[in-house]
């Protein structure tokens, strides 16, 4: 189980173990909140509208309890996935090596 992030819109794309993420953290502005976590290499600041930021940190919260207890079934999954950008909208999907998937977001075929 991971967390993807893109950073600041860029095509650059971050994934990080669940079970390496620490110190998760959220504030609110005026308009934006911030979720923001820790890993031993990674301090990562999310912008998201202020009335996710509760909800998005809760969530990192939850995802990163259960990824600690299935650290060895992920290990089994990547080795039947992988990660890869669709070509029409850059969002990830999650395909099946030597497969196709389609994009949740656009449609596209991705493989």
């Amino acid at each position: 189980m991971r967390v993807f992030y893109r950073e600041d819109f860029t095509k650059k794309l971050y994934d990080f173990p669940l079970d390496k993420i620490s110190s998760i953290g959220s504030r609110s502005g005026l308009l934006l909140g911030t979720v923001s976590f820790c890993t031993q290499t990674h301090m990562v600041e999310l912008k998201v509208p202020k009335e996710a930021a509760e909800i998005i940190r809760q969530i990192l919260i939850f995802a990163t309890a259960c990824g600690r207890e299935n650290v060895q079934e992920t290990t089994s999954l990547e080795a039947k996935y992988k990660v890869v950008e669709c070509k029409g909208c850059t969002a990830a999907v999650v395909v099946p090596l030597g497969g196709i998937a389609y994009c949740d977001y656009c449609g596209r075929p991705v493989g």
